[in-house]
């Protein structure tokens, strides 16, 4: 793990104040700063050391993701560097929990989030994967821990006051497990097994094969199958299962059990977004201008 060490010598460099840690993982750490105008950001410091080319192309995925989107729903992509061979990427701070955290009060209250934030959270989510797909990325680890949330009136990119505009702002970030197309597409891993349609594992399985002439090319339709299956968790379905019979259910095209004060409507899209076969899937262009968001 990243030593604290490492850290505190930036805020020179960057010239702002190193605040606090905000979350830990496998590859590295996320420090909230604030800037010297008074504005936050989140610096995210990846924990393996870049010793070579090879090394900086397994861990430039994110920042080169990030550079190229430009969406309201897609966390702001702001710097990056490398300081004493470990990779730092600045991007946007996002003030309110990430989805998990929403999800986990709603189910400490027994309630259910309304309808009316469950279809505005699958507009806004929808489109930050349209742009990302027209870009040629794909996120590849959508899952309610990495869409995170910010109240509208704290917005840095608010610049609209239409009484239109959702109040909860919600925006894909994470990037570390993405596919992109031209970039050399190290170390890929199949990402959260609750979430990933079995097209996915296809390719981990052809990728870390010997023979590396893979017929399988990554598909935006994982990216959603797996919003499907987090927008079923808001609608708190319950666990997701990881492995086994259950599983394999869900893999066959099977919704896991959704509380029917919810519409046909939404439970048919939802349906649609988890087809075993991704090209039977809709796109997330299809989504966006199908009836249940228009209506």
């Amino acid at each position: 793990m990243l030593d604290r060490t490492l850290i505190e010598p930036l805020n020179e460099q960057l010239d702002a104040e190193r605040l606090c840690t905000i979350g830990n993982g496998d590859t590295g750490r996320a420090v909230k700063c604030r800037d010297k105008d008074g504005s936050f950001f989140v610096l995210k410091c990846y924990s393996k050391i870049i010793s070579g080319a090879f090394d900086l192309a397994r861990n430039i995925k994110e920042a080169a993701a990030l550079s190229k989107l430009h969406h309201f729903n897609v966390v702001r992509y702001l710097d990056s560097f490398v300081h004493e061979n470990y990779l730092y990427v600045k991007i946007e701070y996002c003030s309110g929990l990430n989805l998990r955290s929403i999800i986990d009060k709603y189910l400490e209250n027994e309630t259910y989030p309304p309808e009316s934030d469950i279809k505005s959270f699958l507009s806004q989510i929808v489109g930050a994967l349209h742009h990302i797909h027209a870009q040629g990325i794909i996120h590849y680890d959508i899952k309610p821990d990495n869409i995170f949330t910010v109240d509208f009136n704290l917005c840095t990119d608010n610049n609209n006051s239409s009484p239109n505009l959702p109040q909860m702002i919600y925006k894909i970030g994470d990037f570390g497990q993405c596919f992109i197309p031209g970039l050399l597409n190290i170390e890929v891993c199949e990402g959260d097994s609750r979430y990933i349609g079995r097209e996915t594992l296809e390719f981990i399985d052809e990728h870390l094969s010997v023979d590396r002439e893979s017929s399988f090319f990554p598909s935006p339709f994982s990216d959603i199958f797996a919003l499907g299956l987090t927008t079923a968790e808001y609608c708190i379905c319950g666990d997701l299962p990881s492995f086994g019979v259950e599983w394999h259910t869900i893999r066959n095209g099977n919704l896991p059990m959704i509380s029917d004060q919810y519409s046909p409507a939404l439970i048919d899209l939802l349906t649609a977004m988890i087809r075993n076969e991704p090209t039977n899937r809709p796109s997330a262009e299809t989504i966006l201008n199908c009836p249940y968001l228009n209506s």
